[in-house]
C-alpha cells in the first residue's frame, strides 16, 4: 500500500460526499439502493474520525505475515470477484503463500483451503 493510497484513504470517510465516492468506486460493484445508501453514509460518518483516520494508515498497512503463519486451523479466504481493495490476485499472490496449510480452491470467488 503506497502512502498517497493510505493518506487518500484517510479522507474516504470525511463527508457524505467521499462516502458516496467510496461506495461507488470502491465498496461496491453496483450502486447499492437508496435506502441503503443513506445507512452507508450515516453511519460511516457516525464513526470516531481516528478510528476513520487510523484504519487506512497503520490497520490497512500492518505487516500479519507472522499472524498469517500461525494460523493453525482450516482456513477458506473468500473474494468478491469485483473487489478493488483486496483483489483475488492480491490474496492468491501475498496472503494464501503463508498460510501453510490453506489449498488453493479458485471457482467463483472463492480462495484458500476446502
Amino acid at each position: 500500500m503506497t502512502p498517497e493510497l493510505q493518506e487518500g484513504l484517510s479522507h474516504a470517510y470525511d463527508s457524505p460526499e467521499s462516502v458516496d465516492r467510496a461506495l461507488d468506486h470502491v465498496l461496491t460493484a453496483a450502486p447499492p439502493p437508496e435506502s441503503l445508501r443513506a445507512t452507508v453514509v450515516r453511519d460511516s460518518l457516525a464513526a470516531h474520525p481516528v478510528a476513520r483516520r487510523e484504519w487506512p494508515l497503520w490497520g490497512m498497512a500492518t505487516d500479519i505475515t507472522e499472524a498469517a503463519r500461525a494460523i493453525d486451523v482450516p482456513v477458506t479466504v473468500l473474494v468478491g470477484e469485483s473487489d478493488a481493495v483486496e483483489p483475488a490476485d492480491v490474496l492468491r499472490d501475498h496472503l494464501l503463500p503463508h498460510i501453510p496449510h490453506a489449498r488453493p480452491y479458485f471457482q467463483c470467488c472463492i480462495l484458500g483451503a476446502e
